[in-house]
């Protein structure tokens, strides 16, 4: 009775240990799979056929069905990044596109290892794939915005320099190499405080480290 007992509590403890690994993955839309590549036969989680848009269990997945889903512009890298991580044995961390099974574009990121057999050779590959279409988005919207802030500083009459919270200069616009006399890469690198007239480079510190603390335009002396 007792190890009829134990027996059920350690399986207990192992379907909610299951049911929690499924949540988070759910949540973090990531998947986990496992991989024979000699045999080409492949375990997925049920959170990667979701990724994929399918049904648990609704398909037999193998490399040959990931590449078939895959980006047509993506495939070939694919291949040559998994090929030179099963021959060196370092795995891989890949992004790369697939199409779902309903047509809709993902982004993914592919994370693996890759674990010898008995002979030393690769054997087993194991892996996760995360769904990172919504970071993907984001990023390109926060370069878009980078790119058109660069625009407007590049096309503006008024000198503009952009620069390190601690002073150093990282951009200088066409207008300030104008007014100033000195190219962007002449610029670059240096201090900020090397454009302001009549303020020394410790006044000029002041009113930077006053201006990152508070927002406001002048020191409290007044010096700039």
């Amino acid at each position: 009775l007792q190890d009829i007992t134990e027996r059920a509590q350690t399986e207990a403890r192992l379907r909610r240990l299951s049911e929690s690994l499924a949540r988070g993955e759910q949540m973090a839309r990531v998947g986990t799979y496992e991989w024979d590549a000699a045999a080409d036969t492949l375990w997925w989680s049920d959170e990667l056929y979701r990724i994929f848009g399918l049904d648990p269990g609704s398909v037999v997945p193998s490399h040959a069905f990931v590449l078939s889903h895959a980006h047509a512009d993506d495939r070939a890298a694919i291949r040559q990044r998994v090929a030179d991580g099963m021959r060196e044995g370092t795995g891989w961390d890949l992004v790369y596109r697939i199409h779902d099974a309903a047509g809709a574009t993902h982004v993914i990121r592919e994370v693996a290892i890759v674990v010898a057999g008995q002979d030393g050779k690769p054997g087993r590959v194991y892996g996760s794939a995360q769904d990172i279409t919504e970071q993907a988005r984001l990023r390109e919207r926060v370069e878009a915005q980078a790119q058109e802030v660069l625009s407007i500083i590049t096309a503006s009459p008024l000198p503009i320099v952009v620069i390190e919270e601690n002073g150093t200069i990282v951009r200088a616009n066409p207008a300030t190499e104008r007014a100033f006399g000195w190219s962007d890469a002449e610029l670059r690198g240096g201090s900020v405080a090397t454009l302001a007239a009549n303020v020394s480079p410790a006044q000029h510190a002041r009113y930077l480290s006053h201006y990152l603390a508070t927002g406001e335009s002048s020191t409290p002396e007044g010096l700039v």
